[in-house]
């Protein structure tokens, strides 16, 4: 069974390598959110199981980052959030201490470790197939798009 996953990123390219990452190993991306209200928004309607959330955005109709990941954790406590973010994951901390389930620094390389990650969160996963993923990072798209 797929894991209903939502993309909660101001950056299109993260949101498409995301998407086409954890499709990969098997999670169904029904949602993507560019902002933190559009995610929250989506996340009540959606009621995705893995949510993927960048931390480094602009707050919105007075949503910020950290008050959608608040408000997941009040309304489904089961809901797993994996941090990611540009910054050090220093700057994760604070989601943390609230459940995050990883920290993913944008621009990584080895999406092995957070399909590991994943598996151990969502047995049903195919972290077999993650094996097979190529190794390249965003970082390469972003630099062929400057």
């Amino acid at each position: 069974m797929a894991i209903r996953t939502l993309i909660v990123d101001d950056s299109a390219d993260t949101r498409d390598w995301l998407r086409c990452k954890l499709e990969s190993l098997g999670c169904e991306v029904v949602g993507e959110a560019e902002t933190a209200a559009e995610g929250l928004k989506q996340f009540l309607g959606l009621r995705p199981k893995l949510i993927t959330l960048d931390i480094m955005m602009p707050e919105i109709e007075a949503t910020d980052a950290m008050a959608l990941f608040a408000r997941i954790r009040q309304e489904d406590s089961e809901a797993a959030v994996l941090i990611v973010s540009a910054r050090p994951a220093g700057d994760a901390h604070a989601y943390f201490k609230l459940g995050a389930i990883g920290f993913v620094q944008k621009g990584f390389i080895d999406f092995h470790k957070v399909a590991s990650l994943l598996k151990a969160n969502f047995p049903e996963l195919e972290v077999a197939g993650a094996a097979s993923v190529k190794q390249r990072g965003l970082s390469s798209r972003l630099a062929k798009k400057s």
